[in-house]
């Protein structure tokens, strides 16, 4: 979807959030897209992302109202970005970075730095899969996807640019860590938890990825929580005092739309 449409549903669900205040709300995860051509407002630093015409842009710089520009362009960051998370998964750039889909194989690295080569930024778009974690009507936390599972199949219009920080953040009084999906099988989340240390709670959203031990960051007497389209893959895992874990039985099971809904009591110290 556009990033006007992503902000739309993003203001739901804050408004969501703000009246259900007890209620941590993490609703799986968006893909969306943006120019890279920065348009408007958010050419300035601040984000004046109200301010959408050139000729009141240009009203406001004379005045000095709209403050400095953005001194680094998205392409350049992207670049940054692209490079950065091929280094920190230990991928080299000419290497896919997944497997194949039938007969289509997955981008590498220097595909998408080749095809900002010489691009018109005004008709090429950057794409993020992102996750956000709502707690009390604030977004608490808001991850983008590092990994690239075939994220774009519209071709070089559309470039997904991955994150390239762990997803991990402190919601009340609990730390939470988050990755999407292939995130977790290359082991993003940091083993030591990272500035908040390990989380409380280690989310993965995925449509089909299976739990990798040493990829499960929780401190002891945490919970592994994975929401999967494989069911056999999908569950809740408490990190036990000697470092194993176990899996959870839900204790009450609705159908939903011919796919079960599982609700599961978990409780924390």
């Amino acid at each position: 979807m556009s990033e006007e449409e992503k902000d739309l549903a993003l203001q739901h669900l804050i408004g969501l959030s703000a009246r259900n205040p007890d209620l941590v709300i993490i609703p799986g995860t968006v893909a969306w897209k943006k120019p890279f051509a920065r348009l408007g407002g958010k050419r300035y630093q601040g984000g004046r992302a109200g301010i959408g015409i050139d000729a009141v842009d240009r009203v406001l710089a004379r005045f000095d109202l709209c403050g400095a520009l953005k001194p680094v362009s998205r392409a350049a960051e992207a670049q940054q970005s692209i490079q950065t998370a091929a280094n920190r998964q230990g991928v080299a750039l000419a290497d896919p970075l997944s497997g194949p889909i039938g007969a289509t194989n997955a981008p590498a690295s220097q595909d998408k730095l080749n095809a900002m080569v010489g691009m018109n930024e005004d008709q090429t778009y950057m794409a993020r899969n992102t996750a956000y974690v709502l707690y009390a009507g604030g977004l608490r936390l808001k991850y983008h996807k590092n990994g690239d599972f075939h994220e774009v199949l519209d071709g070089a219009q559309t470039i997904h640019i991955p994150g390239t920080y762990s997803g991990a953040a402190p919601v009340g009084n609990l730390v939470f860590g988050l990755e999407i999906c292939l995130d977790h099988a290359i082991g993003i989340l940091q083993p030591d938890g990272g500035p908040f240390g390990r989380p409380h709670l280690h989310v993965i959203s995925s449509a089909a990825v299976q739990r990798i031990s040493q990829h499960t960051v929780t401190r002891p007497g945490g919970y592994l929580l994975s929401p999967c389209c494989n069911d056999a893959w999908s569950g809740v895992w408490r990190h036990r005092p000697d470092g194993s874990f176990t899996r959870l039985a839900s204790f009450r099971t609705v159908p939903i739309g011919g796919d079960p809904l599982r609700f599961y009591q978990i409780y924390l110290n």
